[in-house]
């Protein structure tokens, strides 16, 4: 699910539902400032063939909303990163028929499969989307809606997921952070534009073991189990 805070306190929430036969579709709900009432299903888009569920909500033009997702269908934007925007009650979107990432065949990156969708606001309220590995090496980011424009790459390899974006209060960059798991571990990995990706500490640690002798020996360690970005367990 994708969400977004409104200046009028509104939580809206981007969805997918699979209908009884036939390929999920993406949808708006709602809840209220109060938390009393919930608005919708409104549908944003119905790919024919196929949604990939990981979708995100940003800020939208003129105090509105927009959506980052990806289909398979007979679009422009098929396999491609997709995106709509809608006012701020979200009860109606205006699809951008074009890609939201780079269009062209063979420079742009296969999105309907990536491990992981997100988007945050650039400097001068420009949108920016990123995707995990579909597959080694064609994780990203594209900043801006221009399906002209080039993708940027994450790295190349296998494999990057969950990626996410934050700009820097001040300075206004924008960090990128994504998981990376290798044969023997995953880190978490963070990179400003012309910089090099750096490790976050200890994101590649082991996890103390449940069992704790009286004395407070460790009686064992395990690896570290994968959870996506922002979670915990």
């Amino acid at each position: 699910i994708g969400l977004e805070l409104t200046s009028d306190g509104v939580l809206h929430v981007a969805w997918s539902r699979t209908p009884g036969s036939g390929a999920p579709n993406l949808f708006h709900s709602a809840l209220s400032a109060n938390a009393r009432t919930v608005s919708g299903p409104n549908l944003i888009v119905a790919p024919s063939l196929g949604l990939n569920p990981r979708v995100d909500l940003v800020g939208g033009p003129g105090g509105g909303l927009r959506v980052f997702f990806s289909g398979l269908s007979d679009a422009p934007f098929s396999d491609r990163m997709g995106t709509a925007t809608s006012g701020r009650d979200g009860r109606t979107w205006a699809l951008q028929t074009a890609p939201a990432s780079n269009g062209t065949f063979g420079g742009g990156s296969p999105v309907y499969a990536a491990a992981g969708i997100s988007a945050t606001m650039g400097t001068g309220g420009v949108p920016i989307s990123m995707w995990g590995d579909s597959a080694p090496g064609a994780s990203g980011y594209h900043v801006g809606v221009d399906p002209s424009t080039p993708d940027f790459h994450f790295g190349t390899g296998c494999c990057s997921s969950d990626p996410n974006g934050a700009r820097e209060t001040g300075t206004g960059r924008i960090f990128y952070g994504w998981n990376r798991q290798d044969a023997t571990r995953t880190r978490a990995l963070v990179q400003a534009p012309g910089e090099p990706a750096r490790e976050v500490p200890n994101s590649g640690a082991t996890q103390i073991s449940r069992s704790i002798s009286r004395r407070g020996a460790v009686r064992g360690t395990r690896p570290l189990r994968r959870h996506p970005a922002g979670t915990s367990g």
